[in-house]
């Protein structure tokens, strides 16, 4: 399904400080080593790579380090450019933006921010932190459309629907199908409520940075744009949904609670899943889609 815009465009390469071995040598390709010597950097590490993409940790003879994104296509990096300098000036902790060019092809270098991503077992503080920072990117203003739909809840149903369709195709029954499709009903009252507001929409936990107990640095940010706030809340716990209480949490701390988010958080959290699991699968990374389909199948199960 494409209505919700792809969980990433990347397929993710493990973070680890150790310098290239003669296997990550290889994988680096020879024209993105000629591009970071442009900028008198060498390649460290291949932390992403994908179709007509690729992410690539780079230092100087100093020893810094950063990060070297390149896209193909011209203006591909564009929204990242935005995205950073929209959350920047809202106070949030992202990369700075070193050197930016439209291309061909597309490079953006940023400084590289060392931390570790959240977890479940990330201190209670480091948790609620998150909430906040999240509540600072959802006072910015999202106007639709989103993801070509006009409303939230026409783009909900439309991004339902997709999946639902797909779901079968993997081994879901009706049962399974039917639920989700009458869960979606049961909400259209609140989402027909929902109003649009700056989201990260690919929010997940490990783009969250943690050095100290403190959040150092948010990352990816390629998918910033207009949605429903309650859907960043529902991606922090993508692969963990134990995360997701205490970043609620610090996210209502000193602020008027939403009543309607804590009945959205778990129907977005099911519908990421099984989008995430048609993403991973189509594009390759068998065990990643396998572990979000079983998460979404848990549950399936469990809902009423």
């Amino acid at each position: 399904p494409q209505t919700g815009r792809t969980d990433s465009p990347y397929v993710a390469r493990r973070r680890d400080p150790a310098w290239l071995d003669q296997a990550m040598v290889r994988s680096v390709r020879s024209d993105l080593v000629a591009l970071a010597a442009q900028f008198a950097l060498r390649p460290t590490r291949l932390l992403q790579a994908g179709p007509g993409r690729a992410t690539v940790q780079v230092r100087d003879d100093a020893g810094r380090l950063f990060v070297l994104k390149t896209a193909a296509a011209p203006g591909a990096l564009a929204r990242d450019v935005d995205a950073n300098r929209t959350l920047r000036v809202a106070g949030l902790p992202v990369p700075e933006i070193v050197d930016h060019r439209d291309g061909p092809p597309s490079v953006l270098l940023l400084r590289w921010i060392e931390g570790d991503p959240i977890s479940s077992a990330s201190p209670v503080r480091t948790l609620r932190e998150v909430g906040r920072l999240l509540r600072a990117v959802h006072t910015l203003p999202g106007a639709p459309p989103f993801s070509g739909q006009p409303t939230i809840g026409a783009w909900i149903a439309a991004w339902t629907a997709e999946v639902a369709a797909w779901w079968p195709s993997v081994g879901a029954g009706d049962a399974q199908v039917r639920r989700l499709r009458d869960w979606l009903d049961e909400l259209e009252p609140v989402l027909a409520e929902r109003e649009g507001r700056l989201t990260l929409f690919d929010g997940r936990a490990e783009h969250f940075l943690v050095r100290d107990v403190r959040v150092a640095g948010l990352i990816d940010l390629h998918d910033v744009g207009p949605g429903d706030p309650a859907m960043d809340l529902a991606v922090i716990g993508l692969t963990d949904d134990r995360l997701i209480p205490e970043v609620l949490h610090g996210y209502h701390a000193e602020h008027a609670q939403d009543g309607n988010l804590r009945s959205l958080i778990p129907f977005y959290l099911l519908l990421r899943r099984l989008a995430g699991a048609e993403w991973q699968l189509r594009n390759g990374s068998t065990s990643e889609g396998t572990r979000l389909l079983r998460l979404a199948l848990r549950q399936v199960a469990k809902v009423p």
